[in-house]
């Protein structure tokens, strides 16, 4: 038995606002390790800059990993256009990064290896880690979908 309306028409039935999804809190990780990944790469990077050139050097070297997390930033939102110059620009930026990365790379391996006594397999893979994970949690923070 259907109701009807007091003019004669079948009640209007609102739908239901949508129900919030409870998150992964995926983006709020991401952010964390990227705090710390830049933290220890800024550092190390330092560490690296000022055993080959004092305060110049340190300062110099400490921008390494700033510029490699706004490189990759950048890169990402270019790439996500559908242009094919800002398609190119983000290819572009994204060798620049890894130029960046490499030169990041070399120096907090230095710096494991001057700071722990670690073998040079061991500070390569630690500095792997620390700069490699902060250029994949940027890309992760940026490409997932909420």
């Amino acid at each position: 038995m259907s109701r009807i309306n007091v003019n004669g028409k079948p009640p209007v039935v609102k739908p239901s606002a949508p129900r919030k999804v409870k998150t992964d809190n995926l983006h709020k990780d991401c952010r964390q390790l990227i705090l710390g990944t830049i933290a220890a790469s800024v550092g190390l990077n330092a560490f690296a800059g000022w055993s080959h050139g004092g305060i110049a050097g340190a300062l110099v070297m400490a921008l390494i990993p700033i510029a490699i997390l706004k490189i990759s930033e950048i890169a990402s939102k270019l790439g996500k256009r559908t242009s094919k110059a800002d398609r190119f620009k983000a290819k572009v930026g994204a060798g620049i990064g890894l130029a960046l990365l490499a030169l990041s790379l070399w120096h907090v391996s230095e710096a494991i290896a001057a700071l722990t006594g670690a073998q040079a397999w061991q500070s390569w893979a630690l500095a792997i880690g620390i700069d490699a994970g902060l250029v994949w949690a940027e890309w992760t923070k940026t490409t997932a979908k909420d």
